[in-house]
């Protein structure tokens, strides 16, 4: 079936024959039980039933958001130590922030200051001497 859009006065789904949704010829036509279209109640199971439908681009989109969240939230929980749940309130946790990503810039910035990066060496801030 085709999507064909979600009927938010119905709260339901809509589906159509494909050959009939895309204009295409099909033999039968005339003895097919799907006249117009099939609805589907977002609440027969609202976690496979949702207002933006499984099959459509939309989906996919916002699929793909979410799981760009999942990583960014990933690389926070494992890389930055915060799986270890010893941090409570929200300073301590801005303090524990800071500390990760100052400690992920400086994995960043090492092989580039000691001249093995690949490339030329980055300048180091505290070398760099007033004009």
């Amino acid at each position: 079936m085709a999507y064909a859009g979600f009927e938010a006065e119905r709260g339901t789904l809509k589906y159509r024959c494909p050959a009939r949704h895309y204009g295409l010829s099909c033999k039968s036509v005339e003895s097919c039980a799907v006249r117009g279209a099939v609805r589907l109640k977002l609440a027969e199971d609202r976690r496979v039933f949702t207002p933006l439908a499984r099959s459509s681009y939309a989906w996919g989109r916002t699929y793909a958001k979410r799981t760009a969240v999942e990583r960014v939230r990933s690389r926070l929980n494992v890389s930055f130590g915060f799986r270890r749940h010893f941090i409570r309130g929200q300073a301590e946790n801005a303090a524990a922030c800071g500390v990760g990503l100052g400690r992920d810039a400086g994995h960043g910035l090492g092989p580039h200051q000691a001249g093995t990066g690949g490339g030329a060496p980055l300048p180091c801030p505290c070398r760099v001497s007033a004009g």
